[in-house]
């Protein structure tokens, strides 16, 4: 009897483990197979909008720019491109796809499956090109006189162009600008940077025309099934504009295609603290459609250059410059401090403002007007260029020469062994402004404003801050 007890229990002590084995094997195989749906779980957002908004290697505009913006609420997404357009809007629609990528605001109506993030991603901007052509696109009146082209079927054109207006339709972009470089239309008009992109493609040297004739505003739309996500994307975009990322990306993939003109800037040679005026003003520019070209010059001769005309305007210089030197305006925005910081050997000398120097032979750079200005009336000895300061406080001709911080970093360097040294506080701190010649009176508004873009978003900080790091690193 107790045999056969055994022999029960054991039977259904193996049927249990059995049991237990199959439930941890289908768990594992559920587990894994999971696992591999959440791997390959990546949000698909759909575009008809090629380069310089999509590329094949995926670095374009709106590539970069919803990775990043997914990636800030923990999503991973990608742009997949359908050359039809009703297509990527079906599929949007019917949840083939997460959403699309960039269309204009009111698409919900047609298709209500779809709900709009209500930050906008960017302006679609419709100009007009040309050759060469001298010609102000304030309104679609001032294409009257023109040879007009553009793609058949593009309602922007179509209701706004004159009925008189002499017009040539064509079937695709490259048409449109084949068109023109044949000169079989003066003027053709198209997305701003799909257009500057093409001509690049194409070798084609054209003139983009401003302003800007009709704006669309343009916004990532999602659907329904992911509608828990849409506030987050939204407030996710405002920050990607306050933090600078968001112009990082536009500088990276769209900028870079409108440099058509070149501005030629003054600066004071030999001065480290040139190095982050011009990544400043690169970036500024480089928005208005510019490139940038540097002169050096000796302190003052650099100022003649810029009054003159000769040159555009001066990299920076402090405030009031433009009392002395009337045909420069200055641009309203700081974009660096001067710290002019003594250079001495004597590391006795207590710095305390401009007077405390007073006891002392002073070096100072000719044409550097805050050392000019600052040590009038007292002890000078004025110097061509660093090199002379240096031999003049290395020979004891002079007891210090005051100079930019970072120009007195570089020399403390590279002169420790001479015994020489940059004694703190700065004698004086100056915010320094950037300067146009009054023929560029045009850029003024525009600068000011990208300039305050740039120093809101935190871009002119880190130049600053990476320059000084860059400087500090060892030799």
């Amino acid at each position: 009897m107790v045999n056969q007890m055994s022999f029960i229990i054991s039977r259904v002590s193996l049927s249990v483990f059995k049991k237990q084995i199959y439930l941890v094997v289908s768990l594992f195989l559920l587990l894994c197979n999971y696992s591999h749906l959440l791997a390959e779980d990546k949000l698909q957002l759909n575009t008809g909008t090629l380069s310089p908004y999509t590329t094949a290697d995926q670095q374009g505009f709106l590539d970069l720019m919803i990775k990043d913006l997914f990636q800030r609420i923990g999503v991973d997404a990608e742009v997949v491109v359908y050359s039809a357009s009703a297509r990527a809007l079906a599929n949007a629609n019917s949840a083939k796809d997460a959403g699309v990528a960039m269309r204009i605001k009111g698409l919900e109506k047609r298709f209500p499956n779809l709900i709009r993030v209500p930050e906008k991603l960017i302006d679609n901007d419709f100009v007009a090109y040309s050759k060469d052509l001298d010609v102000v696109t304030d309104n679609w009146q001032s294409l009257k006189p023109y040879r007009v082209g553009y793609i058949l079927g593009w309602q922007v054109f179509e209701k706004n162009l004159d009925k008189s207006q002499t017009k040539e339709k064509v079937i695709n972009p490259m048409q449109l600008f084949t068109q023109l470089q044949s000169d079989k239309v003066d003027l053709v008009l198209y997305e701003r940077w799909q257009g500057l992109q093409l001509a690049k493609n194409l070798g084609i040297d054209i003139k983009q025309h401003q302003p800007v004739l009709h704006k669309n505003e343009m916004y990532i739309y999602m659907h329904k099934k992911y509608a828990h996500m849409v506030t987050p994307l939204s407030e996710a975009l405002v920050q990607m504009k306050k933090d600078g990322s968001y112009q990082r990306i536009i500088d990276k993939t769209l900028s870079p295609l409108f440099v058509t003109n070149k501005i030629v800037l003054s600066v004071i040679q030999e001065m480290p603290l040139n190095t982050i005026g011009k990544t400043i003003l690169d970036g500024a520019y480089a928005r208005l459609g510019y490139k940038v070209e540097y002169k050096e010059y000796p302190g003052k001769r650099a100022l003649i250059e810029s009054n003159s005309g000769r040159n555009d305007g001066e990299l920076f210089r402090k405030e009031g410059m433009e009392q002395f030197f009337p045909n420069l305006i200055r641009i309203p925005v700081a974009i660096n401090e001067f710290n002019g910081t003594v250079v001495t050997k004597n590391s006795k000398i207590e710095v305390a403002g401009w007077n405390s120097l007073k006891p002392y032979k002073i070096g100072v750079l000719r044409g550097l007007k805050f050392a000019e200005t600052g040590s009038e009336g007292m002890q000078r000895i004025f110097g061509e260029n660093k090199r002379e300061l240096v031999e003049l406080l290395d020979k004891g001709v002079i007891d210090l020469f005051v100079l930019d911080k970072y120009s007195s970093i570089a020399i403390v360097k590279k002169n420790k062994q001479k015994g020489f040294v940059m004694l703190n506080p700065p004698v004086e701190s100056i915010e320094l402004f950037h300067y146009v010649h009054k023929s560029n009176q045009e850029l003024v508004e525009k600068l000011t404003t990208v300039l305050l873009e740039m120093k809101n978003s935190g871009t002119i900080d880190r130049a600053v801050t990476d320059f000084f790091k860059n400087l500090e690193q060892p030799q």
